[in-house]
């Protein structure tokens, strides 16, 4: 989290290292910060050809409190549908950063289910989760889906 100040019940979309990007979900995110969050991961994918790179996102929930609502957990799937051949295309991977091991393994069984597209990695700290998506980027991490 470095230098920023922490903003409450918001999730910020940090471009600063791209293609490494981070989202920090912070406190419990309203449905017009969760669909905020959804228009930016938008934007990120619809950068001009020249510098539209496939990327890492680390998705760090160290700060949230809870988990998504109902109605956001709607609104991801509806935009996961809608985004899947745009996904596919630009996201290399995803990193969760879950602190709980019984969360942890909780996600690991959706994603068991959900099958994503994209590599992804279930991790505990922010470090880890870092190391994950830089050796990703380089290209020295395995690219099977779902490989951590």
């Amino acid at each position: 989290m470095g230098n920023r100040p922490l903003k409450r019940d918001a999730i910020l979309v940090i471009e600063t290292r791209y293609p490494l990007v981070v989202v920090e979900f912070h406190g419990t995110p309203s449905d017009q910060a969760f669909g905020e969050y959804l228009t930016r991961m938008d934007s990120l994918q619809q950068r001009p050809a020249a510098t539209l790179r496939p990327v890492v996102i680390i998705q760090d929930t160290l700060a949230q409190r809870g988990s998504i609502s109902a109605s956001q957990r709607k609104q991801l799937v509806d935009w996961q549908k809608r985004n899947h051949d745009r996904i596919a295309s630009t996201v290399l991977g995803i990193v969760f950063v879950i602190d709980s091991a019984i969360v942890r393994g909780a996600a690991t069984a959706i994603l068991w289910v959900y099958k994503p597209c994209y590599d992804y990695a279930l991790v505990s700290t922010r470090t880890a989760a870092e190391e994950w998506g830089l050796r990703k980027l380089s290209g020295t991490l395995s690219t099977a889906p779902g490989g951590a």
